[in-house]
């Protein structure tokens, strides 16, 4: 989904106030704090990789569209998480395993045994038989 009018001027102007000399610039090691003052969250490996491909700065355009990538992947993120307080019921941001894993092949696109299997395993690394899927979320993301 395309970032708003009033977004794009809010990535404009957080761009700008940290454009202190007023090249076009902003260090790459200030985007972190940039995108998070817009509530973009962005993790550490993501800016490290972001810096190795631009170098020490970046420019507004570039900037825009890596806040446009991360802002969209935020509001995908949740959607998802948004999904699965369908099966919360008592709001505790947490789900069973074993009716996390029956959804799964019962419900909507069924999926099958051994791909659901492996989801459980990343949900559930340590068999405690439920999971919080706010973490699940941002895992599966990550990757």
């Amino acid at each position: 989904m395309a970032p708003s009018k009033e977004q794009m001027d809010e990535m404009k102007e957080a761009f700008t106030l940290y454009d202190i000399d007023r090249d076009g610039l902003i260090p790459s090691s200030h985007v972190g704090s940039v995108l998070r003052s817009l509530g973009i969250n962005v993790s550490d490996a993501e800016l490290t990789k972001l810096s190795s491909e631009i170098g020490d700065a970046i420019d507004e355009k570039k900037f825009i569209n890596f806040a446009k990538l991360k802002l969209n992947e935020t509001e995908s993120e949740e959607e998802f998480v948004k999904a699965f307080t369908v099966f919360d019921a008592d709001n505790s941001g947490y789900i069973e395993t074993a009716k996390f894993a029956e959804y799964m092949m019962t419900l909507g696109e069924k999926l099958p045994e051994h791909e659901v299997q492996l989801m459980v395993q990343e949900a559930d690394p340590t068999n405690s038989g439920s999971f919080n899927y706010h973490e699940f979320v941002q895992r599966i993301m990550a990757k």
